[in-house]
């Protein structure tokens, strides 16, 4: 299947997804959600797959609202950064910095976004909303 945009990005507990999906369902724009709740070898292809049937890959980097202190995934920061790099007509990165976050990671998350939105034809936002502006 071919998807407009796969819902790359924090898991957690953030609910960044459950609030997004209605909003793309409402404008008809199809996703793929790597959630699961059995992440295994299988979980991982079909991610791999839409990944690479989905006209757009959103990376939202927010609060991963965890209570045992995890906080942003480095893998997903990288994932987002690659893919600004190798695919920036393709790859929209939204950061969403939250008061919630510890300052330094605050100001680490702000500078990466301010140095990405350097990158020519980099599809750079703060807000769900602001992603729409792509698709």
């Amino acid at each position: 299947m071919i998807y407009d945009l796969f819902l790359g990005g924090t898991c957690g507990n953030s609910k960044w997804r459950e609030d997004l999906i209605p909003l793309l369902e409402k404008r008809g724009i199809t996703y793929f959600n790597p959630v699961t709740e059995k992440w295994d070898d299988e979980a991982r292809k079909r991610e791999d797959e839409a990944k690479k049937n989905s006209r757009y890959m959103l990376f939202m980097i927010t609060d991963p609202q965890s209570k045992d202190g995890e906080h942003i995934s480095p893998y997903s920061l990288v994932e987002a950064s690659i893919g600004v790099c190798r695919q920036p007509e393709q790859t929209i990165v939204c950061f969403m910095v939250t008061e919630n976050m510890p300052k330094h990671l605050q100001s680490a998350l702000k500078k990466i976004q301010q140095d990405l939105q350097q990158l020519e034809g980099a599809k750079i936002c703060n807000s769900p909303e602001g992603i729409f502006q792509w698709l």
